[in-house]
């Protein structure tokens, strides 16, 4: 669910509807990734959010909206992809470690004491 005071698009998330891509399973959403232009010493273009369903989780889903991310943004001229992933999210760092995504860089979180707000960055190929 989403919190209807967070806008999933527009002001203030700056996400375009052109941004998300959505995974289907039987013709219903099952997950989503945004991929957007936001230039940076990490990259270029910007995972800013990416769900998989409960229900659909370790169907492959995930790997293939990444994927599909990393396609729009050579599409669009992108040459290296970054995002922020939490050190204690082992599904999330297995997903991208195995995609290609190595870490740039990370920061403490003040609210979360020993977990780590983590970098990870790709070059598009």
């Amino acid at each position: 669910l989403w919190d209807r005071d967070r806008p999933f698009f527009g002001p203030p998330t700056g996400t375009e509807v052109g941004s998300v891509l959505v995974a289907e399973l039987d013709g219903e959403p099952i997950g989503f990734v945004k991929i957007k232009r936001v230039e940076s010493e990490l990259g270029d273009r910007y995972v800013a959010g990416l769900a998989v369903a409960t229900h659909a989780r370790r169907s492959g889903a995930a790997t293939a909206l990444v994927e599909a991310a990393l396609d729009r943004a050579r599409e669009r001229g992108g040459r290296r992809v970054w995002l922020k992933v939490l050190s204690s999210n082992e599904a999330a760092l297995a997903l991208y470690h195995r995609l290609g995504f190595e870490q740039v860089g990370a920061g403490a979180l003040a609210s979360r004491p020993g977990v780590d707000d983590l970098r990870l960055s790709r070059r598009v190929r």
